[in-house]
């Protein structure tokens, strides 16, 4: 990226800051701060550096969530979403339907949305997978997150699991309404800041 920008106007649209477990992420804001415009999906560190900009995942804008929301049944119990090399196991695991985050041929975010919208509980160890349940308007629980970008890069913050008997726990806390009212309101604000990157981006190129 630094190369790149050298050379030509580079803008990063929602890109994320992350490293996993203990390692932490070292020089980045050098290496993407001859870029034209930044802007981070995580939220408290662009708001900690006067040269970027907060840009939630672009995902936010792909498709109309409000509509898929709207037409979501959220009828079946429990999807299990899984990084696509990090299963989800504990004892009972195996019996919930899972999906990863390795997309088969005709596989697509609305098509994704769709299946997510079936299921009133989530349980997403994969970034994404978070992400766009919470937008279905699905109860979301992390498990074991293994990465930076869960807790910083997420513009809500969600229960986490560490075993069984936290998972438990964790599913309670979203019988509070004001809990899912929250959840949603952030997911709100998120494309107020999306459309607002893009007028930065707009105002730059014209």
């Amino acid at each position: 990226i630094n190369r790149q920008a050298r050379n030509r106007a580079v803008i990063l649209l929602g890109v994320g800051v992350n490293y996993h477990n203990a390692h932490t992420a070292q020089g980045w804001e050098t290496k993407i701060r001859p870029c034209l415009n930044v802007g981070l999906r995580d939220k408290s560190i662009a708001l900690d550096h006067d040269r970027f900009s907060y840009c939630p995942c672009p995902t936010a804008g792909l498709v109309d969530w409000q509509k898929l929301r709207d037409k979501a049944t959220h009828a079946a119990d429990t999807l299990i979403f899984k990084h696509y090399d990090r299963p989800i196991l504990f004892p009972g695991s195996t019996g919930y339907p899972t999906i990863s985050n390795v997309w088969s041929e005709g596989t697509s975010l609305t098509s994704t949305a769709v299946i997510l919208g079936c299921y009133n509980r989530v349980l997403t160890n994969t970034y994404h997978g978070a992400l766009w349940s919470a937008r279905m308007g699905c109860k979301v629980v992390l498990w074991k997150p293994f990465s930076s970008r869960f807790v910083t890069g997420l513009p809500i913050r969600l229960p986490v699991a560490n075993d069984a008997t936290e998972l438990e726990r964790c599913w309670d806390v979203w019988e509070t309404a004001k809990y899912q009212s929250d959840v949603q309101q952030a997911l709100t604000l998120d494309y107020d800041h999306l459309y607002a990157f893009c007028d930065e981006v707009r105002t730059i190129l014209s």
